[in-house]
C-alpha cells in the first residue's frame, strides 16, 4: 500500500527526512530512558555510612563511660591516700599496743585496697585508650562513606547534565525537521510510532521487512527501492524505505 502526500511533496526528500526524524526521535527516547534508570544513590553506601554513624554513636557512648569510670577511680584512688595519710598520723596519738597494731591493719587494709584501685585505674587507662582509638577509626569511616556518597552524587548530577545537553540538541533537531515534512505524513508516522515502539520506519533487506523480518513482495521490493512513492508494510503496516548504505554508490 503506498501513501498519498500532498502535491508538490518530494516524496524521496519526505523519506529521507521521516529517517532522519526517526533517528532523533529514537535517540530521544533513549536518553530519556536513561535519565529514568540513571543509578540512584546506593543502598550499600547508605548502610555503610549509616553503619558508621550508629559505631561512631556507639564508640562515643562507651568513651563517655569510661572517662566518667575514670575519674570515679582518680577520685576512690584519692580518697583512698588521704584516709592512709590520716590514718599514719594518729599512729603517734595510740597509746596502746593492741590500739597500735588494730592501726595498722588499718592502713594495710587501705594500702591494698588503694592498690585494688590503681591496678583499676590501669586497666580503665588501657580501655580508655583503645576506645578513643575506636571513636578515631568511627570517624574515619564516616569521613570514607561521605566521601563515597558525595562522589555518587557527583556522579549521577554529571551524567544528568550530559543527557540534558543531548537532549536539547536533538530536541533542536527534531524541531527543525517537523516544519519539512508534509502534516499528513507526519500524523501518520506518529500513530505508526506510537503502536510500533517508536519505530514507524523500517528499511527493506534481503527483500524482507527489517521490522517483521516478513518477505516483501519482489514488485514492492522493486518500487520500494525507485522511492517514487511511500509505502507500508502489509504485515506489520510500517513504512518502507531503502536504505541508502544499499544503493551502490555507496560501496
Amino acid at each position: 500500500m503506498a501513501v498519498i502526500l500532498s502535491s508538490g511533496v518530494s516524496i524521496k526528500e519526505q523519506i529521507a527526512l521521516l529517517v532522519e526524524l526517526q533517528e532523533v526521535d529514537m535517540a530521544i527516547s533513549g536518553l530519556h530512558e536513561q535519565k529514568t534508570h540513571l543509578p540512584k544513590i546506593p543502598d550499600s553506601i547508605r548502610q555503610l555510612l549509616q553503619q558508621a554513624k550508629q559505631g561512631m554513636i556507639e564508640a562515643a557512648n562507651l568513651q563517655e563511660e569510661v572517662q566518667s569510670s575514670w575519674k570515679s577511680l582518680e577520685s576512690d584512688l584519692e580518697e583512698q591516700e588521704k584516709s592512709i595519710q590520716k590514718s599514719k598520723g594518729r599512729l603517734s596519738e595510740l597509746k596502746t599496743n593492741k590500739e597500735y597494731q588494730a592501726h595498722l591493719f588499718e592502713i594495710d587494709l587501705a594500702g591494698k585496697k588503694r592498690s585494688q584501685v590503681e591496678e583499676r585505674l590501669l586497666l580503665i587507662m588501657d580501655r580508655a585508650e583503645a576506645v578513643d582509638q575506636q571513636v578515631l577509626k568511627a570517624k574515619e569511616e564516616i569521613g570514607r562513606q561521605e566521601a563515597a556518597l558525595e562522589a555518587s552524587l557527583i556522579k549521577i548530577e554529571v551524567d544528568e547534565a550530559d543527557i540534558d545537553r543531548d537532549l536539547e540538541v536533538l530536541l533542536h533537531s527534531q524541531k527543525q525537521l517537523i516544519p519539512q515534512l508534509d502534516e499528513a505524513l507526519l500524523k501518520q508516522y506518529e500513530q505508526v510510532r506510537s503502536s510500533h515502539s517508536g519505530r514507524p520506519m523500517v528499511s527493506v533487506h534481503g527483500g524482507a521487512c527489517s521490522g517483521c523480518q516478513l518477505q516483501v513482495p519482489p514488485q514492492l521490493v522493486a518500487e520500494v527501492r525507485r522511492g517514487e512513492a511511500l509505502h507500508v508494510c502489509s504485515h506489520c503496516q510500517r513504512f518502507l524505505f531503502w536504505p541508502r548504505e544499499q544503493e551502490p554508490d555507496a560501496k
